[in-house]
């Protein structure tokens, strides 16, 4: 009977010192989130080569895949001609223009000086014959009109050869140049996007999901591989503010991972409130309306086994 006394004493004791631990301790839950990185390309075109597979891990730097574009390359074809085309152009200007041009401007200058002439003198005799009434005035003014006509040409002929001779002005240079920079830009536009047509790893990562197969066609900026990156590993605690004297930024505490069966070091990084819809309302004598915070913390030394969505306790002091 003593016996059994002296085990009902122990069980109430235990039972007591339990609810009192309970109540001096509050559990706090968690999620582990992984950063994750959609890997695309600004160009559109056809997956052509997929180089990783679901679950491979990569090194930065690595191979990922690579999109065939023949338009991209029939605009670069087209660039590059711009750019030859401009530059021979500003070598033109700068040269001038060759001694066989000059040549055919001045014999075009002589031809339009000895036709001005010629008209001029004919006008003159008609001058005198329409004077006496020889000629009729139809006949003087078309005449006139002819010679003033062969002036015009005359001067336009020899300011074609004075252009010849002295070469293209500062202006037409300028132009010119400005012309082959914006073929060269052109050119420097459409190279850098032929270069992101093959696509590498940015950092150390595990490939997460494979989006694309070889062969479809891929959209500017669709992603094609998903990669996970095992070094920025970070928890994500719901706190009520009354609980937030044991979190904060710095601070270290001891978290349990139920899938892994083993208890982390996690530091806080920073907080903050959620909205009003995750306050946490309390009834009773005194109505109590605590807000509901977010904490995010990161492990101490990244864990490999750690996983996206896996779920993480904390016991902390009320």
């Amino acid at each position: 009977m003593k016996s059994l006394l002296h085990w009902g004493v122990a069980l109430s004791t235990l039972l007591v010192f339990g609810c009192s631990e309970r109540q001096d301790t509050a559990t706090v839950y968690g999620e582990i989130e992984i950063q994750d990185m959609r890997v695309g390309a600004k160009v559109a075109g056809r997956l052509d080569q997929l180089a990783v597979e679901t679950g491979d891990w990569v090194a930065a730097g690595d191979l990922l895949f690579v999109i065939d574009s023949p338009e991209l390359h029939a605009r670069r074809d087209q660039a590059q001609a711009a750019r030859d085309a401009a530059n021979a152009a500003l070598a033109r200007t700068d040269d001038g223009a060759r001694d066989e041009e000059i040549t055919m401007a001045r014999l075009d200058w002589q031809r339009a000086v000895t036709q001005a002439e010629l008209l001029r003198a004919t006008h003159n005799r008609l001058e005198t014959l329409h004077h006496e009434g020889l000629v009729a005035r139809q006949q003087f003014d078309e005449s006139r009109a002819a010679w003033r006509a062969a002036e015009d040409q005359m001067h336009a002929a020899e300011a074609r050869y004075q252009l010849a001779r002295e070469g293209a002005h500062v202006e037409e240079r300028r132009a010119s140049a400005a012309q082959l920079r914006q073929a060269e830009a052109a050119l420097a536009e459409v190279s850098a996007l032929l270069t992101d047509v093959h696509q590498y790893a940015p950092v150390r990562a595990r490939v997460e999901n494979v989006v694309m197969q070889p062969g479809e066609l891929v959209p500017t900026g669709a992603p094609v591989v998903t990669l996970v990156n095992p070094d920025d590993q970070r928890l994500m605690l719901m706190v009520r503010e009354d609980l937030l004297g044991q979190f904060q930024p710095g601070d270290e505490f001891q978290g349990y991972v139920p899938a892994l069966g083993e208890h982390l070091t996690f530091r806080v990084r920073r907080l903050q409130a959620l909205p009003d819809f995750a306050t946490w309302r309390q009834g009773g004598d005194v109505a109590m309306h605590l807000r509901t915070f977010q904490v995010e913390a990161r492990p101490l030394t990244p864990h490999p086994a750690l996983l996206s969505g896996m779920t993480v306790t904390a016991e902390v002091p009320r």
